[in-house]
């Protein structure tokens, strides 16, 4: 019972993790209060399709039903966040990612403390440690991916050809990790500590591509004012000239108009 009740506060506390990471990222389209109900009743769905079935139906089940998870929450982000769909369905799916790295660093550190179980036995001891060492990665896991996600808003998208291929490798990895999740899911094993690490790797590959871009973009950027400037400047000294000759000619037409006022007096 104590395993039970854990499990669904780590799914209480990971539902409102996704609705702090999309709010902040994607904007909320309707009041708060709906994005709340939204994110209790994706708390619910949670449970049936995680807890529930495993208690009775057994964990093989628990696979197909995590399917059902993910097309529930794919419908979550997109009715209850703004944006386009392109960005929100990014977004969802670079979240799922880095959480599902920091769930699985935190299920091989217990496991190598207190020995591999199946990944979905209700196992006091297990499961219990599990939530406490994984949660706080899930957190800590968020909230960088936010600040991350909040440094490529300052991005000028509109710069540049190649600034899209930055996608491909997190959309990629969500394949490779899904496909990971659900081979060891069907076997009821923890994923391979070397798995993991690469895919910590690879996640870490990804913050450093999105720090560089943000430096190239931001470099770029700042070529682009500075040629705008130079334009400008180059504008200001074409009607710099234009206004001297202008002052030229007026200074010309001045002298001329003196001497022909000096002429009509001599001649009286």
């Amino acid at each position: 019972m104590l395993t039970i009740i854990i499990l669904m506060g780590s799914y209480l506390w990971s539902a409102f993790l996704m609705q702090y990471f999309f709010a902040r990222t994607l904007g909320e389209r309707f009041a708060s209060k709906v994005t709340f109900w939204g994110t209790v009743i994706m708390w619910v769905i949670q449970c049936l399709t995680k807890l529930f079935p495993m208690l009775i139906w057994g964990a093989e089940i628990v696979v197909y039903c995590n399917v059902i998870l993910i097309i529930f929450s794919m419908i979550y982000v997109g009715v209850l966040y703004k944006k386009s769909f392109g960005v929100r369905m990014l977004a969802f799916i670079v979240l799922y990612v880095v959480q599902g790295v920091m769930d699985m660093i935190g299920m091989n550190i217990v496991g190598m403390i207190l020995g591999y179980h199946a990944v979905m036995e209700l196992d006091a001891n297990y499961m219990v440690t599990v939530v406490c060492v994984s949660m706080p990665l899930v957190s800590l896991g968020t909230i960088c991916l936010k600040k991350i996600w909040k440094l490529t808003e300052r991005v000028d998208w509109k710069l540049g050809n190649t600034q899209w291929l930055c996608l491909i490798l997190p959309v990629s990895q969500y394949v490779v990790m899904w496909k990971i999740a659900m081979r060891y899911s069907v076997q009821f094993q923890s994923v391979p500590l070397e798995a993991v690490l690469g895919t910590v790797l690879a996640l870490l590959g990804d913050v450093y591509m999105f720090v560089l871009f943000y430096r190239s973009n931001k470099r770029d950027h700042a070529e682009k004012e500075l040629n705008g400037l130079k334009h400008q400047q180059e504008l200001e000294r074409v009607r710099y000239e234009q206004l001297k000759e202008s002052q030229e000619e007026m200074a010309k037409m001045r002298h001329g108009f003196q001497n022909y006022v000096l002429t009509l007096k001599q001649m009286e």
